[in-house]
């Protein structure tokens, strides 16, 4: 595989390397996200780009209330959470959907042990700024604010099924990477859920 800056060259064709430097080449396709601020549940505020000065990724995790994936990820979101926040990885539980409230968002944070910040997206600004479709779809970014993984958490659990364990773990595979500044694997998977 290709270093990341090279990726870019071929993908894109051409690449203008100004005084910025090669970390602002992306290749062609690549989501970069503006800087956008949110509020968190205990009314702090957050910007990406001062959240990426102090973490190498932020992980966008959609939940929705009663959804039954989101109830079997939460744990595992969790977990991985703790794993990484040393790390420099940042989460963030976001729920976009318009019959949940905040209170119902709390309460189901308080009933799954979230304790990474959770978000109650009104009016869908954060889903529609991303592109999420679903509940337990989940968004790797990295320092440049570019979307390195959107999709499922990993293929442990599905719609009507589950395995044991999973065979491919989307979410810790991108963020592995990003961490050692290498290229992503597999940058987008379909993710199941409920539709936002």
């Amino acid at each position: 595989m290709f270093p990341y800056s090279t990726r870019c060259l071929l993908l894109a064709g051409i690449c203008v390397f100004l005084a910025v430097g090669v970390s602002d080449c992306h290749a062609a396709g690549d989501r970069i996200l503006p800087d956008f601020e949110w509020t968190d549940l205990t009314r702090t505020s957050h910007q990406l780009g001062k959240e990426l000065e102090s973490n190498q990724a932020i992980v966008f995790a959609f939940s929705g209330i009663g959804c039954p994936l989101v109830n079997l990820y939460a744990p595992r979101l969790e977990s991985l959470w703790k794993e990484f926040a040393n790390q420099g990885v940042g989460f963030y539980w976001v729920n976009s959907n318009s019959q949940d409230t905040a209170e119902e968002l709390l309460e189901e944070t308080g009933k799954f042990g979230i304790t990474f910040p959770a978000v109650k997206d009104e009016n869908n600004r954060m889903a529609d700024l991303l592109g999420a479709q679903r509940t337990t779809e989940v968004f790797v970014v990295d320092k440049d604010r570019v979307i390195r993984y959107q999709g499922r958490i990993d293929t442990q659990y599905g719609i009507g099924w589950q395995k044991d364990q999973a065979q491919e773990t989307f979410l810790v595979d991108a963020l592995k990477a990003v961490i050692a500044g290498q290229p992503v694997r597999i940058e987008k998977t379909e993710a199941p859920g409920c539709i936002i």
